[in-house]
């Protein structure tokens, strides 16, 4: 089907994205998510896994319809976008089985690695035997000496730079199509690279050695540059001062979430401009992967207790 057919439907289905006042409904318990028609099958009584697997298969589900109705090459591209779940999930297994982390979430999404088999491996041959996996083309040399030096912060660096290679690599096979994303695709990747600039120091991210390794988390056609924190910083229209003040007091989390909602301003505005054209379903899967998001931090800040407006202030709407 043409590109500016599933554009269309787009315009029509970001129509059923939630809106800022439904979630504030759903935090304050004033309207609950089954209500809402395309969270039917949801009930109050569910457990959190079964809650999250609920939201999570409505994205995914999302994602695969327009997949359906695209070109081979979009279709490609939407693909990967999707895939981020897995990488996710293999940075969960990575904190689980090498790390400290006890209990896990775990997205109930399969595409290159089968979730289920991914919770049951117990031992360093059975995880890396799956990351070897394409398409994401992890080296295992390189892994194996990140666990052998107990590196968890690193592994999963790793696997984000394993991720966006891929992504790149999706784009660069069918740029003629997809160059149009570049632009809004590395805004994502610039707040990827500055929370490891935070988490691993520039000098570490930068040594030759692991530059090497994580040439995924430099912009698209900039793997060669040398990009610090405050030049990623400036890039996604943040004062540098504004984010040292969060650095300072260990407010890494909320820097974050303020870069995410300034990329999705960007890609936004962006989308406005060019309301019929990729920009838009990319804007909308977007939204869409957001509103997954949003969910989760509403019903595990529920499970956990937190305050209504704690969890508000972990919100990002642009609707």
């Amino acid at each position: 089907m043409s590109l500016t057919y599933a554009v269309v439907r787009c315009h029509g289905l970001i129509q059923h994205l939630l809106r800022k006042e439904q979630y504030l409904s759903i935090v304050y318990d004033k309207l609950s998510l089954g209500d809402i028609k395309e969270y039917s099958e949801y009930k109050d009584e569910y457990s959190l896994d079964r809650k999250l697997e609920i939201i999570t298969r409505r994205f995914v589900e999302r994602i695969i319809f327009l997949s359906k109705i695209v070109e081979d090459e979009i279709r490609d591209f939407l693909m990967a976008f999707l895939d981020y779940l897995e990488l996710e999930n293999l940075k969960v297994k990575l904190r689980t089985l090498y790390g400290k982390e006890e209990s896990a979430i775990y997205y109930p999404y399969s595409h290159f690695i089968d979730v289920n088999e991914l919770k049951e491996a117990r031992t360093d041959h059975a995880f890396l035997k799956l990351l070897r996996r394409e398409p994401y083309r992890m080296r295992m040399d390189i892994m194996r000496r990140i666990l052998r030096r107990g590196d968890i912060a690193l592994g999963e660096a790793y696997l984000d730079a394993c991720y966006y290679d891929y992504v790149k690599r999706v784009i660069r096979e069918n740029e003629r199509t997809l160059k149009v994303l570049i632009k809004f695709l590395n805004y994502e990747i610039l707040r990827k690279l500055a929370y490891w600039l935070l988490v691993l120091g520039e000098e570490k991210v930068y040594e030759p050695i692991t530059r090497e390794m994580l040439q995924g988390l430099m912009p698209y056609n900039e793997e060669g540059r040398h990009i610090g924190l405050e030049r990623a910083i400036r890039r996604l229209g943040i004062d540098v001062e504004e984010a040292m003040k969060y650095i300072e007091t260990g407010r890494i989390t909320d820097l974050m979430h303020l870069m995410r909602e300034r990329e999705l301003r960007i890609l936004q505005r962006g989308a406005r401009r060019r309301s019929l054209s990729l920009v838009f379903i990319y804007y909308y899967i977007q939204l869409c992967r957001e509103e997954m998001y949003n969910l989760y931090r509403i019903f595990i800040g529920k499970e956990n207790n937190l305050q209504k407006e704690v969890i508000i202030g972990t919100l990002i709407t642009l609707l």
